[in-house]
Formats: C-alpha cells, sequence, structure tokens
C-alpha cells in the first residue's frame, strides 16, 4: 500500500490471500463472511485500528478496503 497500489492490484490481493489463508490455516475456519467482519472490525475497533495505524497511517482503511474486494471476488 505504501507506493498507493489500489485494494485490487494483484500483488494487493496476493497479499491479501496470505492474510486470510494465515488465519484460516492457523486460527480459525475464516469464511467470506467473517473475513468481512474482520475487515469492518479492524477500522471500527479503535484498538485493532491503533495496531495497524503504527504500520502505517491510514492501513487500516486501506487494508480493510481490500479485504472486502478479496471476500467479494470470492462470494
Amino acid at each position: 500500500f505504501a507506493d498507493g497500489r489500489p485494494a485490487d492490484d494483484a500483488d494487493v490481493q496476493a497479499a491479501v490471500h496470505e492474510h486470510w489463508r494465515r488465519i484460516n490455516d492457523n486460527f480459525y475456519p475464516c469464511s467470506m463472511d467473517l473475513y468481512v467482519g474482520l475487515a469492518d472490525m479492524y477500522v471500527a475497533d479503535p484498538r485493532f485500528k491503533a495496531t495497524y495505524e503504527k504500520i502505517q497511517p491510514g492501513f487500516a482503511e486501506k487494508l480493510s478496503e481490500a479485504m472486502h474486494v478479496y471476500a467479494i471476488d470470492r462470494a
């Protein structure tokens, strides 16, 4: 995201796929509905948002948007 790529960029979506895969493989079965809920929580919950904002300002929103694109493409 640092270089301004959009949420539907192939490389961004590959990274989001890896994010989804790690959640699904290591923590719990993560349906696309659940993944969208997680994406929404990254922005709505101040604790999650703060974590992602430490990585890069605006990252919570960018990640959430990319997660939505990923889930929509797989619905």
